[in-house]
């Protein structure tokens, strides 16, 4: 098991001073299983994989479980702790060794799409301090995008919970085939209540393990680890938090007018699977079914 980011350029010789990235692909290897969840308050209903993206386990207090982080949009991995609860970079290795991660700041050059997908391994700083919000073009402070763009991961309008049969996944989802990041309302129950524990699933069927810092979610009988991981830093680049928080994506801005995306939070005795956050961040991504 393991993860392996490959890409395609635009010559034979990819050490070319020329050369150029055209498209990348994380190749992941590992064992997985799903775990349906009932239809939650919003009519929908998923199916959610059992891991973390890029983990290569699902067993509470290993490290491998944590899986890899990801700038809101982008399809690319970055490396996160090797240590639970310690901001400790795991190594990263190419044809000749280790390396460390490049990390940029953002700009109207570097904040673009196009620069991301020729730069796959390089992290973006946000671009922005400031939003534009009123008016078309639109832009986003502590976005690693110049100019701001929320299909990026093919649900545009999931702060108004649509239909899941009506999200389509897109190129720069970083699931698997057949999968794509989960979706706001993925982790709620059936209930009317609208954040924190009581909304979600964690509700009554969870316990938060304090040895090896995660959720254990017992679903129908199947066990489900969600690990804290921390994050990247949308200033930095640097790991923190590995010791008190799990950061979650979900697929979509959090409002229609605002700077920043929505994200699950799980922490000490807490669940928010209503949280906002910059997207210059990089958050750990869970998968669900495409339906």
């Amino acid at each position: 098991p393991g993860n392996a980011v490959v890409a395609i350029y635009d010559m034979e010789d990819a050490d070319a001073e020329d050369a150029t990235i055209l498209w990348s692909y994380h190749i992941w290897v590992t064992d997985v299983a799903d775990q349906p969840f009932g239809v939650n308050s919003k009519g929908n209903s998923y199916t959610v994989m059992d891991r973390n993206l890029g983990a290569v386990s699902a067993t509470p207090g290993d490290a491998g479980a944590i899986g890899l982080l990801y700038q809101w949009g982008r399809k690319d991995p970055f490396v996160t702790t090797s240590e639970i609860g310690k901001n400790t970079e795991a190594e990263m290795y190419d044809q000749s060794g280790v390396v460390s991660l490049k990390i940029e700041s953002g700009s109207e050059e570097r904040g673009t799409v196009a620069y991301s997908v020729r730069n796959p391994a390089t992290y973006i700083k946000y671009s922005r301090s400031k939003s534009n919000v009123s008016a078309p073009p639109y832009y986003y402070s502590y976005d690693w995008l110049y100019w701001g763009d929320n299909a990026l991961w093919g649900n545009p309008e999931g702060y108004d919970y649509p239909s899941v049969a009506s999200i389509q996944k897109s190129v720069y989802d970083p699931c698997p085939e057949g999968y794509m990041v989960a979706p706001r309302d993925t982790w709620l129950n059936s209930s009317s209540s609208t954040s924190g524990i009581e909304a979600s699933v964690f509700l009554s069927t969870s316990n938060w393990d304090a040895e090896n810092l995660g959720y254990s979610l017992n679903y129908n009988g199947q066990e489900l680890w969600y690990p804290l991981g921390g994050l990247r830093n949308r200033k930095t680049g640097k790991l923190q938090d590995a010791e008190k928080s799990g950061y979650y994506w979900q697929s979509t801005a959090f409002a229609s007018n605002g700077a920043d995306a929505s994200y699950m939070n799980v922490g000490k005795d807490k669940v928010d699977t209503a949280g906002k956050n910059s997207r210059a961040n990089a958050f750990s991504v869970r998968c669900v079914k495409v339906d």
